[in-house]
């Protein structure tokens, strides 16, 4: 009888260590279960709160060449990076615009323009050499590099291999791929004076994606909209008479993820159309991308 009621104990306790590791199994499905709805369900929120906002800003938008004072008196955004915050749900959301015509065009930008540019954030060695030149290489046919340009045998060697494209850009991230250029440089922070601040010194700490564009199609920067970098290095620009917005960039962070969506305005009516879509995870210069959606 001792040994049977022993049996009869140690089969007990079996039963019920079975039955707690099948409701810890079933506790912790739930709980992921849980947390992907929840991070699904945020992460359509934040595209939605985009989707919002660039419905607001582009019936609100203010013409090229409007003086601030007046644009902010008309309650008109204008897309000089400026950080905006706007009520929506009851939530406030902040954001910046950009004017592509503001920022250095890497298909048509002479090899004058990037190097003062690179030059005068990092310096005239051989890490701009190398990026410039990577630029222009990356950009021109032929498979014959300049002094510190790479061509197919630089990024053969890497892992995985790839080839440059030998042709102009078609994405600003493309610039990622180009010999020199690192993340770091890429997403920033960069850090550097503002010069003729009445202030004191300010700091720009932005990345190369925040001076570079696809979008600008032509040489020239429209300096009101341009970045601090382009600004104060680029003695070549043009006042905003005669021009209008074409392409322009929304920067928005929700949800953990930072949203840059570049858009355009349709002509003859209030809609907007997205151009390019890219979505970054992190949020202080430790941005990796997680994904990417064009003409949308």
């Amino acid at each position: 009888m001792k040994r049977q009621k022993g049996a009869i104990i140690i089969l007990v306790l079996w039963v019920l260590a079975f039955l707690t590791m099948i409701t810890g199994f079933y506790a912790a499905q739930a709980r992921i279960r849980r947390n992907l709805g929840q991070q699904a369900w945020d992460l359509l929120a934040s595209r939605y709160l985009v989707h919002s906002i660039l419905s607001i800003v582009s019936t609100r938008l203010a013409p090229v060449g409007i003086k601030p004072d007046e644009a902010w008196d008309k309650g008109l955004f204008i897309p000089d990076g400026t950080q905006y915050t706007v009520t929506i749900g009851g939530k406030e959301a902040s954001f910046s615009l950009d004017d592509e015509h503001g920022k250095l065009d890497l298909n048509n930008a002479t090899e004058e323009q990037l190097k003062k540019v690179i030059g005068g954030l990092l310096g005239r060695g051989q890490q701009t050499n190398e990026i410039v030149d990577g630029i222009l290489d990356w950009r021109s046919a032929g498979n014959v590099p300049r002094e510190s340009g790479a061509k197919d045998d630089v990024y053969l060697s890497r892992s995985p291999p790839y080839l440059p494209a030998d042709a102009p850009f078609h994405t600003l991230e493309e610039l990622l791929l180009v010999n020199g250029v690192t993340q770091e440089l890429f997403y920033g922070p960069i850090r550097m004076d503002v010069k003729g601040a009445k202030t004191g010194n300010v700091v720009w700490q932005g990345g190369l994606r925040d001076i570079f564009t696809v979008y600008n199609k032509s040489g020239t920067v429209i300096k009101d909209y341009a970045p601090a970098p382009v600004k104060d290095f680029l003695d070549t620009g043009v006042g905003g008479k005669g021009i209008s917005h074409e392409v322009l960039c929304l920067k928005l962070k929700a949800g953990g993820i930072t949203y840059w969506v570049y858009w355009k305005t349709l002509l003859g009516s209030k809609s907007f159309e997205i151009v390019h879509w890219v979505e970054t995870a992190g949020m202080n210069g430790d941005e990796e991308g997680v994904g990417e959606d064009a003409n949308q």
